[in-house]
């Protein structure tokens, strides 16, 4: 990268943000001796300033110092929010510029040996990843009952807390486990909490250390986590074959050539650890609201719920208890499980049509 953007990037010069600054401030419906301008322009004074963007919230600002050194300017925290620290000091604003010197570390070329070495200690990420999730629902608290029950009031889990979640590793046969316990900073604290799965209750051990004993959940590393996390697709773009960008696509994304196929209500929820995806790297969906009288999606789970539930839920791509939780109404599908739902109920109508006509 050299100090000027590359031809090939659509960029504005100084005149043009200057004139888009402008013609925004006609829009602003504040004050203008309170807040002068609706953009902002920033880092103007940052020299030699560069940026490597993983997508659209994912990026870092940096500049290079003297003797092939890393600057780190601003540090995107998407995505990494809800992290806990590996220290009570290491707060989201210094793990996020942790995080992505890191990355710069593993793509750029060409950086300072010393730094490297020095920066060592605080790049070092083979530590189990953990998330700070508020109790914002009725559902959370409700599972740590057990937990509450023989402790006095300062000892509990309380409304409007917070909760600790970790993500397993991997699947261990049709398990979808959601882990969480109560909150704890410290990593050694957090390994003698009891901890349960959020969707039944039941009593989980957790394999912390990869010894992969009998019985237990392993659990995703911090730097497994960031190796995704720098490939994170960004899915509201084109590729260069004008394809959706994946976790592969690189240089300048293109716009997207769509086609209107339905009216959808959507919003996106948040703070929702049955909805979350924790800390694996989907993206998080939308949820899609049916209009009123819109009753397409309850009429597909109806039908396949006629269907054994084994190879239903095989179908569909989901544990079967979580299949048997949307058929009884205790959970509810998100958007992206919604239309797989559709797709797998129409496919069973057409061959319930041939094997008939047959």
């Amino acid at each position: 990268m050299g100090g000027e953007c590359p031809s090939e990037v659509p960029s504005l010069h100084g005149f043009n943000i200057g004139e888009t600054v402008t013609r925004f401030d006609a829009l602003s419906p504040y004050n203008p001796d309170v807040i002068p301008h609706l953009l902002k322009v920033e880092y103007q004074e940052a020299p030699n300033l560069h940026c490597f963007a993983v997508s659209a919230k994912r990026y870092v600002l940096f500049g290079r110092r003297a003797g092939d050194r890393i600057e780190i300017i601003k540090a995107s925290e998407s995505g990494l929010g809800a992290i806990i620290g590996r220290s009570a000091k290491e707060t989201t604003n210094k793990l996020a510029r942790r995080v992505w010197l890191e990355i710069l570390f593993n793509e750029l070329p060409g950086i300072n040996p010393k730094q490297r070495h020095r920066a060592q200690p605080l790049v070092a990420f083979d530590v189990p990843l953990r998330r700070k999730f508020p109790i914002s629902q009725p559902s959370i608290l409700k599972r740590f009952d057990s937990y509450n029950r023989d402790r006095n009031y300062d000892s509990r889990v309380k409304p409007f807390g917070f909760v600790q979640s970790v993500t397993p590793a991997f699947l261990i046969g049709t398990s979808d486990v959601l882990p969480i316990a109560p909150f704890e900073r410290e990593l050694s604290k957090s390994r003698n909490v009891p901890w349960i799965d959020f969707r039944t209750g039941r009593k989980l051990a957790l394999d912390w250390s990869g010894e992969h004993h009998a019985g237990t959940i392993p659990v995703l590393c911090m730097d497994e986590y960031i190796r995704e996390y720098r490939r994170h697709p960004e899915g509201k773009a084109g590729d260069s074959n004008g394809n959706r960008a994946g976790a592969d696509a690189t240089g300048v994304l293109r716009r997207l050539a769509l086609t209107s196929v339905h009216l959808a209500r959507i919003g996106k929820e948040v703070d929702r650890l049955d909805e979350d995806e924790g800390a694996s790297l989907e993206g998080a969906e939308p949820k899609e609201y049916a209009a009123a009288g819109c009753r397409g999606l309850e009429v597909d789970i109806a039908y396949l719920a006629t269907f054994p539930q084994g190879p239903t839920a095989m179908a569909l791509g989901i544990s079967q208890r979580r299949w048997r939780d949307i058929i009884t109404g205790r959970a509810e599908p998100r958007s992206r499980n919604a239309k797989i739902i559709a797709r797998i109920a129409e496919r069973y109508r057409l061959s319930s049509t041939v094997s008939a006509s047959s």
